[in-house]
């Protein structure tokens, strides 16, 4: 039997002076994630999202606050976050002019009911049985359909959903967005076929993000002694990187 929401969860008195902080910790992380994105979109071939630079502005403002014993109040955090969210949202429907699609409103029924199906069939069939099977995947495969059927915000706004209800998922809510768009970005610039295109699929297929899986994992294990792990993770990707280029070449 499911108890309450009132009984589950406490409730976070709202205090004016750290609200404005949290908002002010927020502009800081986006202001410097703006220039990261600023810098990242001068590499050839690639569109950088701006929220993707945000987010990593985000992590950084974080880890540093962490190291210097400053705590942050991740409630206000979330609850900015989810208002700014809903209002671009919003926002994004509001542009949208529907009676332009009379003349097309049957055959674009179609078409979106069977995005739809297809979509959610490829999220659970292939995503979420590839991705592990686990509560991470699940993430994955909700931001997979909001990715599908619509942009990044979709999938943001498909996994915060989910962790609302379920509890917080690092793997899907930090590796997926980003990595994912990123890739989303260099096909819709330089196209699926293309060199780079077919280079990101292999390299993304055949690389792994070293250094925020060893942290999440070990942490979780409490594995203190890494060993070899580190040298061979990066000797692995090097490998990795070098035949994805001699693979995209000969295609």
């Amino acid at each position: 039997m499911r108890t309450d929401e009132s009984e589950t969860e406490a409730v976070v008195p709202l205090n004016g002076k750290s609200l404005l902080s949290s908002v002010c910790l927020i502009i800081v992380s986006a202001g410097l994630g703006s220039y990261i994105a600023i810098l990242a979109g001068r590499i050839p071939y690639i569109e950088f999202p701006y929220f993707i630079g945000c987010m990593i502005g985000g992590v950084i403002v974080r880890n540093i606050l962490d190291a210097v014993h400053v705590k942050v109040r991740p409630e206000e955090l979330d609850a900015f976050g989810d208002l700014c969210l809903e209002i671009f949202l919003g926002m994004t429907m509001m542009t949208i002019d529907v009676t332009k699609l009379a003349g097309a409103f049957g055959p674009f029924v179609l078409i979106f009911a069977a995005q739809v199906i297809f979509t959610c069939l490829w999220a659970y069939f292939i995503t979420f049985r590839t991705c592990g099977r686990n509560y991470d995947a699940a993430v994955i495969a909700a931001g997979h359909i909001g990715m599908g059927l619509g942009n990044g915000p979709n999938t943001m706004a498909n996994e915060k959903a989910v962790m609302a209800e379920h509890g917080f998922s690092n793997v899907g809510w930090v590796v997926y967005p980003p990595f994912g768009l990123l890739v989303l970005d260099i096909f819709k610039t330089c196209g699926p076929d293309s060199y780079a295109g077919m280079l990101t699929s292999i390299l993304m297929s055949c690389t792994e993000t070293i250094f925020y899986t060893m942290s999440v994992y070990f942490l979780a294990a409490k594995v203190t002694k890494t060993r070899y792990t580190l040298p061979g993770a990066l000797l692995a990707t090097l490998a990795g990187t070098v035949a994805s280029i001699f693979l995209a070449g000969k295609m």
